[in-house]
């Protein structure tokens, strides 16, 4: 295993972010290469003289962001791809556009009531999936609230 040079800033954000940045931070430089395993948590937190629940809750912040892995009583290992690849262009062939065919497909016609401006009720950012719209809901809500509305 590779020594890791862990630079852990010191600010007023929890230890457990800093610790992770940190990691990151040597992950991204390449102290650690993909696949490979970090040191224990034990051996971290001696390392950091900090207690092991803070290093397990630094270790859950990488694996929920992807650059690290957790398996049950396993050491912490680099994910094969790490997050700031996703990012990356990737060199491909463009396809060019005149080989697509688009067509626009609409859903049934759904009679809404017209929108009341002062209401401010709107479906105009976006078309919900009317298979499972619940139309008959909708329409007895929108009846009872006109009807109890002066």
């Amino acid at each position: 295993m590779n020594d890791i040079n862990l630079s852990i800033s010191k600010d007023s954000r929890p230890h457990y972010l800093r610790i992770a940045e940190g990691v990151r931070s040597a992950i991204r430089k390449g102290q650690v290469n993909p696949g490979e395993s970090l040191p224990s948590s034990r051996v971290l937190a001696e390392c950091l003289s900090t207690h092991r629940q803070t290093i397990m809750a630094a270790m859950e912040e990488l694996a929920a962001e992807g650059w690290i892995t957790a398996q049950s009583r396993r050491r912490y290992r680099i994910c094969e791809t790490l997050p700031n690849q996703f990012f990356e262009p990737r060199l491909t062939k463009e396809i060019p556009v005149g080989d697509r065919k688009w067509r626009l497909v609409r859903g049934q016609n759904i009679d809404f009531p017209p929108a009341l401006p002062e209401k401010g009720f709107s479906f105009k950012s976006g078309m919900p999936d009317l298979r499972i719209f619940p139309v008959s809901e909708l329409r007895s809500c929108l009846a009872d609230v006109l009807a109890r509305s002066s």
